[in-house]
């Protein structure tokens, strides 16, 4: 009997913190996406990457709090956005490799472009026409009031990539850019 309650006490405390985990990085994406237009320029992926120290985070960690523990998979969109899932963006890879595999080194696109190889990107590039973006899995303080979250956009095209890493701050329920932690751009 004692152990069904901690049973039951288990599954409240993990339905709870997931429940919060995905809302809520639902909400901090879909914020990003509109506050930085995104859903004009680039297909979004629905699935997250894990966040990369590429830039010195650790600070950013250690003055809000920040701990790596949240275990969202995907993203549920409330805009505009066009969206690419895992399965479509595997298919789009393999494609890539095909062409590059039975292709010359060099191949000439209809607006008389010379490329060297075919990237995933450049598929999604003429297929769309926009570039991709793809989230990472948000990084939490332990009192929930500050998030942390970087987003790469990649080109296919020449412009190259770049990518944002944000610091949000929860304001009465409503997640607020509190300062832009990194820009990167290559």
């Amino acid at each position: 009997m004692e152990l069904m309650k901690l049973l039951w006490i288990y599954i409240l405390l993990f339905v709870t913190t997931s429940s919060f985990a995905q809302e809520e990085s639902d909400d901090l994406v879909n914020t990003i996406i509109h506050v930085d237009e995104l859903y004009n320029d680039a297909i979004i992926a629905n699935f997250f990457l894990d966040i990369e120290d590429t830039i010195g985070l650790s600070e950013t960690f250690e003055r809000y709090k920040l701990v790596d523990n949240c275990k969202v998979k995907r993203i549920r969109f409330q805009s505009e956005a066009i969206w690419l899932d895992k399965e479509s963006f595997k298919s789009l890879q393999y494609l890539c490799d095909k062409i590059n595999s039975q292709c010359s080194s060099f191949f000439t696109d209809s607006d008389g472009l010379i490329e060297q190889g075919c990237s995933v990107y450049f598929l999604i590039w003429k297929i769309y026409g926009k570039d991709f973006c793809v989230f990472s899995r948000p990084v939490y303080s332990e009192d929930k009031k500050f998030a942390l979250i970087k987003y790469n956009v990649l080109s296919g095209t020449i412009y190259g990539n770049s990518s944002m890493t944000y610091l949000f701050e929860n304001v009465a329920g409503q997640w607020v850019k509190k300062e832009t932690v990194a820009f990167e751009h290559d």
